[in-house]
């Protein structure tokens, strides 16, 4: 299942505009309470910003930062049983987005400005990740919920369940497939099995964004380097998209 449940990766295009505002005008880095992450990852993200893990068969999520709700979110991807994950955590300069309603739904009717994504290789050009995106069934204004069918390069045409949720802190977009994924004609992942979740949380001192992909497959992925590039590619490309629309926002 060479290539097979990767439905993203992650790969740096650069931090969004975000990281010209705030702190970075005052010259102090922007920072979030780190106790949940290892020594190591402590490390990498105060001298890079961000940090990124890929695991085959994880027991749980490792890089997920305290934002209200942490727990649910945590075993909403344990309850899948995995077989790969990409994590990926993101500090960025202190910016409050608005979490009015209307404003929510708004960015939700976007989704497709998700056609023509890329992923920015360093070398050889931008890689075309969707080709279309449309919605299947509209935004809804009040459960903020929408169904919007991708037309991936690499695992065909898959509709997937979209909902935001908010609070004052946070805003969490969540996807789920509705449809399998595929790698050529054969089904990768049934529908139901891949998680798709982006937080964007807001602190006192700083903001940051948290992805977490979560794929379970019909077998048992024989390899990680399977399914590494593929996620990364669309974690990172995925969570710029999301950023740079949350700037549009009051």
């Amino acid at each position: 299942m060479k290539r097979s449940l990767a439905c993203i990766s992650l790969c740096f295009l650069m931090f969004p505009r975000l990281f010209s505002q705030t702190n970075m005008a005052s010259g102090s880095k922007p920072s979030i309470d780190v106790s949940f992450l290892s020594p190591t990852y402590q490390k990498e993200l105060k001298e890079s910003g961000f940090v990124t893990s890929f695991r085959m068969k994880p027991q749980t999520l490792e890089l997920v930062p305290y934002f209200s709700g942490r727990e649910a979110f945590i075993r909403r991807h344990e309850k899948l049983e995995p077989h790969a994950v990409q994590e990926a955590l993101f500090v960025l300069p202190a910016r409050r987005i608005s979490t009015e309603k209307k404003h929510l739904y708004q960015l939700l009717q976007q989704a497709p400005t998700l056609a023509g994504l890329s992923y920015n290789r360093k070398r050889g050009g931008p890689v075309l990740l969707f080709r279309t995106v449309q919605f299947v069934a509209s935004p809804d204004p009040e459960t903020l919920e929408a169904v919007i069918q991708v037309e991936d390069i690499e695992f065909g045409t898959i509709k997937f369940k979209t909902q935001l949720e908010f609070d004052s802190s946070k805003i969490v977009l969540k996807m789920i497939n509705l449809d399998p994924l595929s790698y050529l004609v054969f089904p990768a992942v049934p529908p139901g099995q891949a998680l798709v979740d982006i937080v964007y949380g807001m602190e006192r001192n700083a903001s940051f964004v948290y992805t977490a992909w979560s794929v379970r497959s019909y077998l048992f992925i024989p390899s990680a380097a399977a399914v590494e590039t593929p996620l990364y590619r669309r974690a990172i490309s995925l969570k710029n998209w999301f950023v740079n629309l949350l700037e549009t926002l009051p």
